[in-house]
């Protein structure tokens, strides 16, 4: 999606190309948050946050993931500039182990 594109795209055609983009580089963000991980997209700042949730003890999504999460999708997606992601630590679940793809 270019920047024109952006002018006439719905709010959920922008969340499917930051979707599609983002499960295509990093499947296992699909477990993290699955398809509500987007929380805005700002179309005029080009801003972007995802909040990826992560489920009991030993399942942390690795620093180096989210930095490249934050550095691909500005590069994939024209209308992208910064993407800013929070971890959500879910520690209710103390006896999880991690997932096997983290």
């Amino acid at each position: 999606m270019t920047q024109a594109d952006v002018l006439t795209a719905t709010d959920a055609e922008l969340h499917e190309a930051v979707y599609d983009t983002l499960f295509s580089f990093f499947p296992v963000v699909r477990k993290h948050g699955g398809e509500d991980i987007i929380d805005t997209i700002d179309r005029e700042t080009g801003d972007v946050e995802i909040t990826i949730i992560e489920e009991g003890y030993g399942c942390r999504m690795s620093v180096t993931t989210v930095q490249a999460i934050e550095r691909i999708l500005p590069k994939e997606l024209d209308f992208v500039t910064t993407v800013t992601i929070t971890v959500d630590i879910q520690e209710e679940n103390e006896s999880h182990t991690g997932c096997s793809d983290c």
